[in-house]
């Protein structure tokens, strides 16, 4: 919690006014990040038509979001 308080700019104290344990905290982080990534497949699957079209969408849509979110493969 110090390491991310100190990154986000908030207070130890205030993030556990919003998130009472780190694993809180931790299980909210991935749910917001695998709604994001839904959100971009989403999208990338209902403004294609084909499905040739909608797989480089999909393809694309995970480009992007590595890209966006800095993700990196350990």
């Amino acid at each position: 919690m110090d390491d991310i308080a100190k990154n986000s700019g908030y207070s130890k104290a205030t993030l556990y006014v919003y998130f009472k344990s780190k694993e809180i905290l931790t299980s909210y982080l991935v749910l917001q990040s695998m709604q994001t990534l839904y959100d971009f497949i989403y999208k990338a699957l209902h403004e294609n038509n084909t499905c040739k079209e909608r797989f480089f969408g999909i393809c694309n849509s995970l480009y992007e979001y590595k890209k966006l979110y800095h993700c990196t493969s350990h």
